[in-house]
């Protein structure tokens, strides 16, 4: 089995240690390829994003280390970049001119509070916590849950549709805060609806989906994301795939790979696509099995 992961963030953004300390957990666990991928700026960010100013130092420290350790790994430098409609995209001048290895892009904010006293104005994450959630829901969606997933999954679409990136961060990061069916139901029609029609528009894509394991090892949900069902779907698609850890810390380089490649070969899938030698291939996911009960 070759064991990869193309999505981690470091102490550049909101990871917990330094780039080296990653690479060194990367090899240690027998990683054959490991890219770094913080969180790219964009004008809403905070403390967990790279700033705009920090990119060209960012790729420098980066592509340094993948000198200093090319015997031992193949390191590659990425970003995660937010998708946020005329403010950021993988297209904007900021990311095109770094040269960045791949791309990975994500959903993580679905609009916007109306300005604070001072002016300010405060976009809205899915991401951060289930309060955080529903007051989004709350204040941006008059308390329609519906219509903020809606927006979540047109805004995926109008990404891949627009300005896609070579890996789907995430796809269903939407249920991260959703433990016990507290919003919705993965199970209503409307959802499932919202799901094929963005999976239909993936298949027109050559956008590889990331089989992101974070949620399910950090407990938030009981399957990686997107969900299994999802991914049965994904797989009748002959949509890419890749098995990636969102790591923030070292000791997850790899965590729940093993579990969830089986589950995947289990499904069906054969391979995923990873980047090796510099470009996208094709590579068997291996024999091993475990027995789920389902």
């Amino acid at each position: 089995m070759i064991w990869t992961n193309y999505h981690s963030h470091t102490n550049f953004s909101d990871g917990k240690g330094t780039p080296e300390a990653f690479i060194e957990a990367a090899i240690a666990q027998g990683l054959r390829a490991y890219g770094i991928s913080d969180h790219g700026p964009h004008p809403f960010s905070g403390d967990a994003n790279l700033k705009e100013a920090e990119v060209k130092d960012y790729v420098k420290t980066i592509n340094d280390l993948k000198a200093r350790y090319s015997e031992q790994i193949e390191l590659y430098c990425s970003v995660e970049v937010d998708y946020i409609p005329d403010h950021m995209d993988v297209n904007k001048a900021v990311i095109k001119d770094a040269s960045f290895d791949y791309t990975i892009c994500s959903v993580h904010h679905a609009g916007f509070f109306a300005p604070n006293e001072d002016g300010k104005i405060k976009i809205f994450s899915i991401d951060n916590s289930a309060k955080g959630l529903m007051k989004g829901i709350e204040r941006i969606y008059g308390g329609d849950t519906r219509a903020m997933v809606e927006q979540y999954y047109a805004l995926t679409r109008q990404m891949l549709l627009t300005v896609p990136p070579d890996v789907l961060g995430h796809m269903d990061r939407i249920k991260k805060n959703n433990g016990n069916a507290t919003f919705f139901s993965e199970k209503e029609n409307w959802y499932r609806e919202a799901i094929e029609e963005t999976i239909d528009v993936i298949a027109k894509t050559n956008v590889i989906v990331e089989v992101n394991t974070k949620s399910y090892y950090k407990n938030y949900t009981t399957d990686p994301d997107p969900s299994y069902w999802i991914l049965e779907m994904l797989l009748d698609r002959k949509v890419p795939i890749h098995l990636s850890g969102d790591t923030h810390e070292p000791m997850h380089v790899k965590t729940a790979f093993e579990e969830v490649a089986a589950r995947l070969m289990q499904i069906g899938f054969k391979q995923q696509r990873i980047f090796l030698g510099g470009t996208w291939q094709d590579i068997p996911l291996g024999r091993r099995s475990i027995h789920f009960v389902i």
